[in-house]
């Protein structure tokens, strides 16, 4: 984990005779960045705990009985806890967040997709904030002035645009064609793409024991994965097949920068993944080129940040194709 929203000892600067708006909102999300992409199975209640009472103190009273479900955003590797409808933190009061770290005896904590456990330099990971004075009443009356952006709603017409054979497009659909498409996937249309990619198993991943079979828990992460999993951004192989290049990060066609977020949690370093992970990433599970493939034809090939979060959106909404 390399960043946290909100920060360690956010709003324990506050005094008493501070007004009302000093410290942390009531109706905050918490926020966790990671440099290397997630284990979804170990995204779960379990892996974190939120307490109150003393910074560091893992044995005060526990925040919630039902733990909010972290929801993965895959392609910025950020994980958010947002409280439930009518939850919200006590006002003027310490919370402690525990990350539960996995290893020995202990079977929950957030890992990467290969499954190692969290560094860390201190155990449990821990940090702690210190909400405002407002009662929840109050603070619905004052809008969040840094609200956390969602993915755009794509629709399927949208994703088929961007994988589009016209240059300054994805151009996927100039391999990925009606004439001996790579591996069988079709993407010139909802249709092709409905029936080559949403919930059919990548060949590059169909390995397990069940020819062509998917795992809803897979024995080894990345076996038998869908190239679009519905529902599952985390789960799709073709997601995963975007988002070890590099450039597909950038902002735009005429602008190169890739660092841009839609969280609160801080970017801490580079927004795209290293060298490193997409090396691991490659030897794991993620064959073959990265797409969009380059080649002389499709040498202006190009997918962006923007387009990324698009596509993570509508699967995540499902990824109906009528």
């Amino acid at each position: 984990m390399v960043a946290t929203f909100p920060a360690d000892l956010a709003g324990t600067e506050c005094l008493p005779d501070d007004p009302p708006d000093c410290g942390v909102r009531v109706d905050t999300s918490i926020e966790l960045r990671f440099d290397r992409f997630l284990l979804p199975g170990s995204i779960n209640r379990q892996a974190v705990a939120i307490y109150t009472g003393e910074a560091g103190n893992p044995f005060g009273n526990l925040a919630f009985q039902n733990a909010p479900a972290p929801v993965y955003d895959v392609v910025e590797r950020v994980v958010t806890i947002s409280l439930g409808p009518g939850e919200f933190f006590q006002p003027h009061t310490l919370y402690t967040v525990r990350l539960v770290v996995f290893g020995g005896e202990q079977e929950y904590g957030f890992r990467a997709f290969d499954g190692a456990a969290m560094g860390a330099a201190r155990l449990p990971l821990t940090f702690s904030f210190y909400t405002n004075g407002f009662d929840p009443e109050e603070q619905a009356e004052v809008p969040d002035p840094n609200p956390p952006l969602p993915d755009p709603a794509f629709t399927c017409d949208e994703v088929v645009t961007r994988f589009d054979k016209r240059a300054t497009r994805g151009m996927c659909a100039a391999c990925h064609d009606d004439s001996n498409p790579p591996m069988g996937l079709d993407l010139r249309d909802g249709n092709t793409l409905l029936y080559t990619a949403i919930g059919q198993v990548a060949h590059q991943t169909d390995v397990g024991t069940l020819t062509g079979g998917s795992y809803e828990n897979a024995p080894r992460f990345g076996v038998g994965m869908p190239r679009i999993d519905p529902e599952q951004p985390n789960n799709s192989y073709l997601l995963y097949k975007l988002l070890i290049k590099p450039e597909n990060y950038r902002r735009s066609p005429s602008d190169p920068e890739k660092c841009e977020t839609v969280h609160r949690v801080e970017l801490a370093g580079d927004c795209e993944p290293s060298a490193e992970e997409i090396s691991r990433m490659r030897e794991w599970f993620v064959l073959g080129d990265p797409m969009p493939r380059q080649t002389a034809a499709t040498s202006t090939a190009s997918m962006y940040r923007s387009w990324l979060r698009g596509l993570q959106g509508w699967i995540r909404d499902g990824a109906v194709c009528d």
